[in-house]
């Protein structure tokens, strides 16, 4: 049976076109698909590594702006700190707590400071760097290691990148320095028992500590003309004859008043004596042991001991803790005891106040006004006069506090970084070793001649005569001779003793390894010697400030001025753009003695220093300190502070001021303190500008 085939009847072999068509359809979506999420996920990575990237520009910002406000911190001191984020009259609170302070950054090493900006970045900047100062801790105290606390918030913006970070920070903020210089507490201040004789004179007493005389140990002022003397302190006794006069003696021990001497105020921790004979007077004395009054006036005396009164003239008000003795027939204004008070003689008394009995010399003596005695009074006139058996009041002095002398360091090593030459005999030559002169390259020379006649300058080498090797031409010496032939320095081996004998040498502090002898020459020098020093035949020393200016920087020397010299000016004092001397402590010395060598496991040696002690007359325009003991002998002016620190303490040698001393403090110049001087101990060093900011804490906001 045949069928036919319907007219609409498709072929299932014409029907695979379409299936193909639809694979492939769908292929082509799935690979759209696939695309639009590669494009998308290229896109959000390209997106997330754009806001990486801006995130970690905003993030080193941040840091940077973290190390720019620690800089800035360093470049200001606590004054400023306090006006700029205190509020003056309310301590510890903050100005204004909104205030920021805005900083243009121009790279990681420079910026610029602008404070109390906001809003747009100045000069057309693109990045802004906002410091917020939230809190302020102060601190304990005004030691080294004292700081203040700072807590800021700091917020970093870059305008291309639209992007900013927020850190905060905890500072720690320094700005307490350990002190680099002391001020001597006397014109004289000696630390062992010292002997005056001839003639001492102090010019120009008026200020400061320039008429006062301190003394670790005895001091005896017997057989010799002192003037000028302000304050004498000791922490031994002290003995003074004379006609010495003084306004303050003040003794750990006893007083010794005799001859002429005439103190306005006497302090003992022992007894005083005014000695009989030779009319010693003083108006005030205060005491914690007995005072015995064999001598002329007094005004005011006040013990916690007793008084003996055995002498004449007028006296005031007598005050005793103990019992008072009267055994003259002077007159005295009052008499207050809280012991007994016996009279042997008949005196003319204004009153007489006693805690314990009285006893008078006479019941027929009236040169009273009044007694009053809490217990009895024996062989006294009755009668209104005399109370017996009452409440007495006295006031005695509290007790004296011992004075005390706090021995400096003193070590010329400390002080080798100052120096702006430094002697040392080394491998049998003189080497010096130069430190910021202009017109000399730092480093190590030796003193040689030109391989001719002249002498002394400085050489890079010499050969075995002594003569420069290196260099040959255009040499440089520091020292004028009284001749071109005739050597400034030698240096004796043996003794490893330096000698200076020459009209000058170039400006600048000169720093000595051994011993120094200086003799016959004007010097515009601060001298430093680890050994001894002693100042021969007539000599002048201007220290390195008293010299000024002039002197130092321009090389224009009052006497002798030399061409050999000109332009070898010391950097480290002079400030020529401003015309003016730098601030230096060493230069205030003219001589200085002694010090702990490194190389002898830092034990002391040397500190002696001799003035005028052979002879001569020697005139120091400085201060002068001895590490040890000083002698002035002949004829000495120092136109500054002397001290003599006794150092080994062994008084094998000591101090000495003999003939005719003087201390003249008048007419200084600006840049010369004669009463300070470097501190030369191992206190904390002064925080630098380089860690007086830290950050100590920081988080992401």
């Amino acid at each position: 049976m045949m069928y036919s085939r319907p007219a609409h009847f498709t072929s299932p072999r014409h029907q695979r076109g379409i299936t193909t068509i639809l694979t492939m359809l769908l292929v082509g979506l799935g690979l759209t698909a696939t695309t639009m999420g590669v494009m998308h996920s290229v896109k959000s990575t390209q997106q997330k590594q754009l806001a990486v990237h801006a995130a970690t520009h905003s993030q080193a910002g941040a840091w940077v702006g973290v190390e720019i406000f620690r800089r800035y911190l360093n470049s200001i001191d606590e004054a400023t700190l306090k006006a700029v984020f205190l509020n003056a009259d309310i301590t510890g609170k903050l100005s204004n707590r909104e205030a920021n302070f805005e900083f243009s950054v121009k790279g990681t090493d420079t910026a610029t400071i602008s404070t109390g900006a906001t809003g747009a970045s100045p000069n057309g900047q693109k990045s802004v760097v906002n410091v917020l100062i939230s809190e302020i801790n102060f601190p304990a105290g005004t030691a080294v290691t004292d700081f203040y606390q700072l807590t800021a918030k700091i917020r970093f913006t870059d305008v291309a990148a639209k992007s900013s970070s927020n850190l905060e920070v905890v500072y720690q903020y320094f700005p307490f320095s350990a002190a680099t210089t002391k001020t001597l507490g006397g014109v004289l201040d000696f630390y062992d028992d010292l002997s005056l004789s001839g003639k001492v004179d102090v010019l120009n007493t008026g200020g400061g500590n320039s008429g006062n005389f301190n003394v670790m140990g005895n001091i005896s002022l017997d057989n010799i003309s002192v003037s000028g003397l302000n304050t004498l302190q000791a922490t031994g006794n002290v003995t003074i004859g004379s006609a010495v006069s003084a306004q303050n003696v003040y003794a750990n021990g006893n007083v010794i008043l005799k001859g002429g001497a005439n103190v306005n105020q006497v302090s003992a921790l022992g007894g005083i004596e005014l000695q009989a004979g030779g009319g010693a007077r003083a108006n005030n004395l205060f005491s914690n042991g007995d005072v015995i009054l064999a001598a002329a006036d007094t005004q005011l005396v006040n013990t916690r001991g007793n008084i003996i009164f055995t002498g004449y003239g007028t006296q005031g008000e007598l005050t005793a803790m103990g019992n008072i003795s009267v055994s003259s027939s002077a007159a005295i204004a009052q008499i207050n005891s809280l012991g007994t008070t016996t009279l042997t003689t008949t005196p003319t008394v204004g009153t007489i106040t006693s805690q314990g009995n009285v006893t008078c010399a006479g019941n027929g003596w009236s040169a009273t006004t009044s007694i009053k005695t809490a217990g009895v009074a024996s062989n006294c006139q009755t009668g209104s006069k005399l109370t017996e058996h009452t409440s007495v009041n006295v006031n005695v002095i509290a007790p004296l506090a011992a004075f005390t002398m706090q021995r400096p360091v003193i070590d010329v090593w400390k002080l080798q970084s100052t120096a702006n030459y430094i002697f040392e005999y080394v491998n049998n030559k003189m080497q010096v070793t130069v430190s910021n002169i202009n017109g000399l390259a730092d480093g190590v020379y030796y003193i040689g001649n030109d391989g001719g006649s002249r002498r002394d300058y400085l050489c890079v080498n010499i050969n075995n005569g002594g003569n420069c090797t290196a260099p040959t031409t255009n040499l440089k010496t520091i020292c004028q001779g009284f001749s071109a032939s005739n050597n400034c320095f030698s240096y004796n081996n043996g003794q490893s003793t330096w000698t200076i004998d020459g009209k000058n040498l170039a400006p600048g502090i000169m720093w000595f390894k051994g011993n120094l002898k200086i003799t016959n020459g004007i010097y515009y020098n601060t001298f430093l010697a680890s050994g001894n020093i002693d100042l021969l035949g007539n000599t002048k020393v201007y220290a390195s400030n008293y010299a000024g200016y002039d002197t130092n920087c321009d090389v224009a020397y009052r006497v002798d001025n030399s061409a050999n010299f000109s332009g070898l000016y010391p950097t480290s004092l002079c400030d020529i753009s401003g015309h003016k001397m730098k601030t230096l402590a060493t230069g205030n010395i003219g001589l200085i003695a002694g010090g702990y060598n490194p190389a002898d496991n830092g034990t002391f040696s040397g500190g002696n220093i001799g003035l005028s002690a052979s002879g001569g007359s020697n005139e120091v325009f400085g201060t002068v300190v001895a590490g040890d003991y000083l002698i002035a002998g002949n004829s000495t002016v120092v136109h500054g502070y002397v001290s003599a620190v006794n150092t080994t303490n062994s008084h094998a040698t000591p101090n000495k001021l003999g003939n005719s001393t003087t201390i003249d403090l008048t007419n200084l110049p600006s840049d010369y303190h004669p009463e300070v001087i470097p501190i030369m101990d191992n206190t904390p060093s002064a925080n630098t500008a380089a860690d007086k900011a830290k950050v100590l804490w920081s988080r992401y906001l």
